[in-house]
């Protein structure tokens, strides 16, 4: 697959930390999280010049339960895409394309629209609607976010279990994903019970004789 390179711009981004004295004391001044954070990404990264693909994700997955930024999402994506795993590259790409701090260069949004706009014909698409805010969503088990940060899912082709899940209450539908298709998926929770707060109904009057 012929994707262009995301990571151009979030290594010129990391570069100004590696080479400017202010930045370096600005690092010096973060806490030990974030540069641990720092470090694994720049681990990451190099990996991904080197093409090595494999290395680059596990590195990139394991900081992305860590640290779930648009960032780790959008080089993820790349990796996964280098791997063949296009509905997992979508995905992460689509969370990066929402995500974008508007500090962001404006080239950074248009290559991630870009680099999805071409895995779409290589996966099905889900556009979701759920009657419950911030409930989990999982596919086949596996989450993939939140509800409505999550508005659409990039499955590969054949059977799939789609599940909401808010506390302890869950509803799922399977569905059949088509290379190239897009098609819409209702999650429904039963209504929440609504307590009047008039306490037990009195009786009915009599009826007039």
């Amino acid at each position: 697959m012929s994707i262009k390179p995301l990571i151009l711009s979030t290594v010129l981004c990391a570069l100004p930390l590696l080479t400017s004295p202010s930045a370096v004391a600005q690092e010096n001044a973060v806490s030990p999280e974030q540069a641990q954070v720092r470090t694994a990404y720049r681990k990451a990264l190099a990996e991904m010049e080197k093409g090595n693909w494999q290395a680059a994700q596990a590195l990139l997955m394991d900081l992305w339960k860590k640290s779930p930024t648009y960032d780790v999402a959008g080089s993820l994506g790349e990796a996964e895409s280098r791997l063949g795993h296009h509905a997992r590259a979508a995905q992460f790409i689509a969370f990066a394309l929402k995500n974008v701090p508007p500090k962001e260069k404006a080239e950074t949004s248009a290559r991630l629209r870009a680099a999805l706009d071409e895995l779409r014909p290589r996966v099905g698409t889900l556009r979701l609607s759920v009657n419950r805010a911030t409930a989990e969503i999982l596919v086949d088990a596996e989450p993939v976010g939140t509800y409505p940060q999550v508005s659409e899912l990039y499955l590969s082709p054949g059977k799939h279990t789609v599940e909401a899940r808010a506390g302890a209450e869950s509803t799922k539908r399977e569905v059949q994903a088509a290379v190239g298709a897009t098609a819409p998926l209702i999650l429904e929770f039963k209504p929440e019970p609504v307590e009047s707060g008039l306490g037990t109904p009195s009786s009915p009057a009599p009826a007039p004789a």
